[in-house]
């Protein structure tokens, strides 16, 4: 069979059947087409918010923390004060953590400040113990009286 006859054979208008069904219906008659009359559309709407993201906790104890924690660090000379600020420093910065205060970051840096102004301390105080234990103390002692006529630890003996 040649493409020329085969062409040729076949119908030119070929509709399926359910293009058929779409044009005719039962008995010649055609639905009326729904059109709803007097409708208007409402634009009576509310426009998108973007609504507000919840408030957290903010008391301060995060802040409390790093500025305690501050303080202690600084003072780490006068030990027995930098010791306590590092502790209230520590415990203030675990509660702002567990109470989930905004405050995070600043209890986080609190905790670190207190920490290391404690160790400062104690370690100033091994310092000297073991300063005055082995004798460095009274050679200090010599050598300011010779160098400059002053005893520092003349109200300590």
């Amino acid at each position: 069979m040649d493409n020329e006859n085969y062409y040729q054979n076949e119908p030119e208008n070929q509709t399926t059947p359910e293009e058929q069904k779409a044009t005719q219906s039962d008995n010649g008659y055609e639905p009326p087409k729904y059109e709803p009359q007097g409708y208007e559309p409402s634009y009576n709407y509310q426009p998108y918010t973007v609504p507000e993201p919840p408030k957290k906790k903010r008391n301060g104890l995060g802040i409390a923390s790093l500025v305690i924690g501050i303080i202690s660090l600084i003072s780490c000379c006068c030990w027995w004060l930098s010791i306590l600020l590092g502790v209230v420093s520590i415990i203030l910065g675990i509660v702002s953590l567990v109470q989930k205060e905004d405050t995070k970051g600043f209890a986080v840096v609190g905790i670190i400040l207190g920490s290391i102004g404690i160790v400062l301390a104690v370690a100033l105080v091994f310092t000297v113990v073991y300063m005055y234990d082995s004798g460095m103390m009274d050679q200090l002692g010599t050598y300011y009286y010779n160098e400059y006529g002053v005893n520092p630890f003349e109200n300590i003996y």
